[in-house]
């Protein structure tokens, strides 16, 4: 198994989120709507100056939202290997439930039955993470 932080795992929820506003961000400098730049520059080819106006998406804002999504998609697969090699099978619904669906400490006691939202966070989740060290 290899060693995961705290940082990665919370990352990885966070990520769901965070590639839907990067996925949109990306559409809206495609479409134009968002990271047009615009350029005048001189044009001298006829003999006399003549002003052009230069319009394009922003490849370096586009780039670097591809890159975030990268990034964020290769974390998010080194936790879901990580959780699939948790060997207690409620132990890694609890983590597979809260890390990679993003399901709510709520949501989770409810489709597992448990009365206090609490239990699984303290006694599965938290507990787990101490024994492997992870804080």
């Amino acid at each position: 198994m290899t060693s995961m932080t705290r940082k990665e795992l919370d990352t990885c929820r966070e990520g769901h989120d965070k590639i839907r506003i990067l996925q949109h961000m990306i559409s809206e400098i495609e479409r134009g709507e968002q990271g047009v730049v615009v350029d005048c520059v001189k044009d001298y080819r006829s003999g006399f100056p003549r002003t052009l106006v230069l319009r394009g998406i922003n490849r370096v804002e586009l780039d670097k939202c591809k890159k975030e999504i990268s990034r964020i998609q290769k974390i998010q697969k080194g936790v879901e290997n990580w959780i699939m090699d948790i060997n207690d099978v409620l132990t890694r619904n609890v983590f597979a439930m809260y890390y990679l669906k993003g399901l709510s400490w709520r949501k989770i006691s409810s489709s597992l039955r448990a009365n206090s939202p609490d239990y699984y966070r303290i006694r599965i989740r938290d507990k787990y993470l101490l024994e492997k060290g992870i804080k």
